[in-house]
């Protein structure tokens, strides 16, 4: 799972807002935790990128052995050996690659999300952060659409990740998974920003994702 940090938008709003540690009136810190949580289920799920095109159906997929150094190979094989793909050797042009397809249990962990450009991001998830603790938020700010916005700066961890995350072959082919699981034991810092509206609080990217 990449850091989490504020999107260009989100910054131009903190400016707005001003330094953090301030509190903002009725504030519901349990309402807030909610909140972020919410949002980081659904923009911040800790996942691995395989190496795959970004196009719609890639399965099967053939990666070339020497692709990347033959690192992209040693990715999908790790994936292969943890259960989520079946390879077959074949050759490209003369030159040996592996054509991976997803098995079953693949399939149930696999996602695909697609971009507003129809760039497609294949992902195999192992958890969702959540939060930890809140540790400050600044005065709310009034939006000219109504409601009120504050800068939420917090700690999270992954806890409960899949057992797949934690295969020795997997976590070497994708050095990424340590930072998450090591946030268990040392939570990481991350920063969102909510918006105040009648219905409680809700992180800003969600609004922006309504119609």
């Amino acid at each position: 799972m990449k850091q989490l940090r504020l999107t260009m938008s989100m910054f131009c709003v903190v400016v707005a807002l001003g330094a953090c540690g301030g509190e903002p009136a009725d504030t519901d810190e349990s309402a807030m935790r909610e909140a972020i949580n919410e949002a980081l289920a659904r923009f911040d799920a800790a996942c691995i990128h395989p190496p795959l095109a970004a196009r719609g159906d890639v399965f099967p997929a053939t990666v070339e052995a020497a692709a990347n150094g033959g690192e992209w190979l040693r990715k999908m094989e790790s994936l292969e050996a943890v259960g989520f793909f079946t390879g077959s050797p074949v050759q490209v042009q003369g030159r040996p690659a592996k054509t991976f397809r997803l098995t079953e249990r693949g399939q149930g962990v696999y996602r695909q999300e697609t971009s507003g450009l129809g760039i497609h991001t294949h992902l195999f998830c192992y958890g969702s952060p959540e939060v930890v603790e809140i540790l400050a938020y600044t005065d709310q700010v009034d939006m000219p659409t109504g409601g009120t916005m504050t800068q939420v700066t917090f700690t999270y961890a992954v806890r409960d990740a899949a057992g797949w995350a934690r295969d020795s072959a997997v976590r070497e082919a994708f050095a990424e998974i340590d930072q998450d699981l090591a946030s268990s034991q040392t939570p990481q810092e991350g920063q969102v920003v909510l918006v105040k509206t009648g219905e409680g609080w809700i992180d800003q990217r969600l609004m922006q994702q309504s119609p």
